[in-house]
């Protein structure tokens, strides 16, 4: 069943958040069975995730529709915004900012040190590339890891070709969502995630190989899938908000998109929207959780719907699944 949540005042964009975080299956159980021997005590997040946790567990063990108050989680997310008392007075705050913040309050508090270690001599470029990949990794994580990095970042792979001799450059960075900005061109999400990795004109570009200055072209892929996927479309472009629905899909595979090992195992379904509905001038924000229905969770309103039409689309959570276990995948199966 699903938990509704109070507005209290203009904190949509908050509850929105919180219902897709509680959708979250990796998340629940790490918060069930594992948070405890990760959590610091005294760690100044320490208030805002015995609240989160409290919320985020209650809202799953839900045998039916109810109801819940955030103010206590609320209130002590604000506190590390730098202001105690602001719930209730914000006026257009933006869900993804709020999404990624509680992310980096959760990986903060739940952080570890760990060793990254490999062995084998590489075979290939692609092996060549996974042990810079690895390097990469480490030097982000080996003293800052958590299960939420586990959990949501993948990683991006970014790769300039020179224009005189060929020589690929190839850097490396950490991601805990893809941010597309989208144009009126883009109609479904495949659109959005081609021009995402479409190349980029360097002006100006000097080889590190044979040191000439030309015009080259970089190029975005994603090398690490994440277990879940957090794509986020960029509607607002200056003072305009694009308002056409893009088409999405159920069930997809984002092969096409990944260059690194997990190429052929980036499977995903559908868990969670965010819709941002209304402009720049005034907006809500609504979530929508696939389970055995599909919820509309707009605050405290709880209703169930047969399909995702014309969704405007904000925020989309997809989980990885494993393709093997999973019959009758269909990458094809969009909501239209």
């Amino acid at each position: 069943m699903a938990t509704g949540l109070i507005n209290l005042g203009n904190t949509c964009y908050f509850n929105s958040v919180l219902q897709i975080l509680a959708n979250v299956d990796l998340l629940i159980y790490y918060l069930k069975n594992n948070i405890h021997s990760d959590l610091n005590y005294n760690v100044e997040q320490y208030q805002f995730i015995k609240e989160l946790h409290h919320l985020l567990i209650i809202m799953n063990n839900n045998d039916k529709h109810r109801v819940l108050n955030p103010t206590k989680v609320f209130s002590e997310f604000n506190k590390h915004l730098g202001n105690s008392d602001i719930y209730g007075n914000f006026n257009q705050e933006d869900s993804e900012e709020v999404l990624l913040h509680i992310l980096d309050l959760l990986h903060n508090a739940l952080k570890y040190n760990i060793s990254l270690n490999y062995s084998g001599v590489p075979k290939n470029n692609r092996d060549i590339l996974m042990v810079k990949s690895l390097d990469n990794w480490s030097l982000y994580y080996k003293n800052n890891y958590s299960n939420i990095i586990d959990i949501f970042y993948g990683q991006y792979i970014s790769s300039t070709v020179c224009n005189k001799c060929n020589n690929q450059n190839n850097n490396f960075e950490p991601c805990s969502s893809i941010n597309i900005q989208i144009t009126p061109q883009c109609n479904t999400l495949d659109d959005c995630f081609d021009l995402f990795t479409n190349s980029e004109k360097i002006e100006e570009y000097k080889c590190d190989k044979c040191n000439e200055i030309n015009t080259s072209f970089k190029k975005l892929n994603i090398w690490k899938s994440p277990k879940t996927l957090i794509i986020v479309l960029k509607r607002f472009n200056g003072n305009i908000k694009l308002q056409h629905h893009i088409k999405f899909p159920l069930r997809m595979n984002l092969e096409k998109y990944v260059t690194g090992y997990d190429k052929d195992d980036s499977y995903y379904v559908l868990n969670s929207i965010i819709e941002h509905q209304g402009d720049l001038n005034f907006g809500h924000y609504v979530s929508y959780i696939i389970k055995d229905k599909i919820y509309k969770m707009n605050d405290n309103n709880i209703s169930t719907i047969t399909n995702i039409n014309n969704i405007q689309a904000y925020i989309l959570v997809y989980k990885k699944i494993n393709c093997h276990k999973e019959s009758n995948i269909n990458t094809s199966n969009t909501a239209n």
